[in-house]
């Protein structure tokens, strides 16, 4: 049997059992429905029909917008891992390597630039990364490859 990888990125937040998020997620709550308060009974619509939530579960939610339930942290954290948060300079620099190199060829052009950045023919995307960035990211060869493959979300404080 071959094995798989799931590699497109998913928004997840855990449920807190807030008013904010079942409305949010447009959750049904089968306790006001038999006239009662809130209740534990959480129901969340998706698109292979209703799924109980509790709180400490976590909601993720697929391109297509379909969600579905995850039980707990320990469940959570084997089946999915954050996307690498890099600096906007770096993500600049993997942009243009891969318009410029293609997807196949660019990231193992840039990861070898990126040691050797007085190499001639070096975009300017990498040789404008500040040093100090630069250096705290050489031994960051495997963040830089996994934001390269599955995507990345962008340091705010750079």
């Amino acid at each position: 049997m071959a094995k798989y990888i799931k590699t497109v990125p998913i928004e997840a937040e855990q449920f807190d059992g807030s008013e904010a998020m079942i409305d949010k997620y447009g959750m049904i709550d089968v306790g006001t429905m038999n006239g009662s308060q809130h209740s534990d009974q959480i129901i969340i619509p998706t698109f292979t029909g209703g799924v109980h939530v509790l709180d400490g579960n976590w909601i993720t939610t697929e391109k297509g917008g379909d969600h579905s339930v995850v039980d707990g942290n320990d469940n959570f954290e084997q089946m999915f891992k954050k996307l690498p948060v890099i600096p906007r300079a770096i993500a600049r620099a993997m942009t243009a390597y891969r318009h410029v190199y293609g997807d196949d060829k660019g990231l193992s052009i840039l990861l070898a630039d990126w040691q050797r950045v007085w190499a001639l023919g070096v975009l300017p995307e990498l040789t404008n990364v500040p040093q100090l960035i630069l250096e705290s990211y050489r031994d960051k060869a495997a963040t830089v490859a996994r934001a390269w493959l599955d995507g990345y979300e962008i340091d705010n404080k750079s």
